[in-house]
């Protein structure tokens, strides 16, 4: 349900007001007057309107009413009251100002004493509104202290914004360089890895091959000997061929051997074989 706002305190006017001009329900100086068409009972509009939620006669006289059949009053009745002296209703606060009531809506809706918050943070007092504005930049303990240089140093803030904001931008540029970094150094660092591997098995396969290499030369060199050692036994075999042979000093026939007819005869100078005509018969 709706709240309505009740007619004038008879005590806010500068002078005693005619009861003719009191509602018939609140009992205060009406406020925007409205009657009974029939009787003229002359009420508040809110209180009025009120009242007819639930009946729908008039509250004086008992006749059928409705919102829709009130009626204005005259012109002189509504002349009468707005001349009418009242004091502002912030007159507890301190405002003397007494004026017509037809000016009173606009005098309250600007009155220095309306109340007002303090919006410091922290502070949430309640005063004045003409005393807000110098309580909040002087007298409040919460104000803000008002700096010289505001300017400057919301400019410089500014400036500063604009370059963490670059900041930020090459931090996350960096951050992308930084990731690629490491992954490089991961890379090289199991590359090294693979080529101390790698190292060690060529070291390992050079080894083997000094090894075999050394096993070669060794090779090489008993064969060497043995065949040294063959060279000369073949030097003392000739020499005591040689010596011991008689008549063809330097030619040496070797006639047969084991299951075989050639005969073939050596140069001792020449040092060649040459094959004869062959026996008749194989030797046994």
């Amino acid at each position: 349900m709706a709240s309505y706002i009740q007619g004038y305190d008879k005590e806010r006017f500068a002078t005693t007001v005619n009861r003719n001009f009191l509602c018939l329900m609140c009992f205060n100086v009406l406020k925007e007057p409205v009657l009974c068409p029939r009787n003229q009972h002359c009420f508040c509009r809110a209180c009025i309107t009120k009242h007819l939620e639930n009946s729908k006669r008039c509250p004086t006289c008992a006749d059928e009413l409705t919102v829709e059949t009130l009626a204005e009053p005259n012109r002189m009745v509504k002349d009468i009251l707005n001349e009418l002296n009242i004091h502002c209703t912030y007159i507890d606060r301190g405002c003397q100002e007494i004026l017509q009531l037809q000016h009173l809506e606009r005098h309250e809706a600007t009155c220095g004493f309306t109340a007002a918050v303090c919006t410091n943070q922290g502070c949430g007092a309640t005063l004045n509104q003409r005393d807000l504005i110098r309580h909040q930049r002087e007298l409040c303990e919460f104000r803000e202290l008002k700096c010289h240089t505001c300017g400057e140093m919301t400019k410089t803030l500014a400036d500063m914004e604009k370059r963490m904001a670059n900041v930020e931008k090459n931090m996350a540029k960096r951050e992308t360089v930084v990731t690629m970094e490491t992954h490089i150094k991961n890379l090289q660092t199991i590359m090294e890895r693979n080529a101390a591997d790698m190292e060690g098995k060529l070291e390992a396969v050079n080894n083997e091959v000094r090894g075999l290499k050394s096993a070669l030369i060794e090779g090489f060199d008993e064969m060497k000997d043995v065949l040294v050692k063959m060279e000369d036994i073949k030097e003392d075999n000739t020499r005591k061929v040689r010596n011991s042979a008689s008549g063809d000093k330097e030619n040496i026939i070797v006639a047969g051997g084991y299951a075989t007819e050639s005969v073939e005869t050596f140069n001792w100078r020449q040092r060649t074989w040459s094959p004869l005509q062959s026996m008749p018969k194989e030797r046994r």
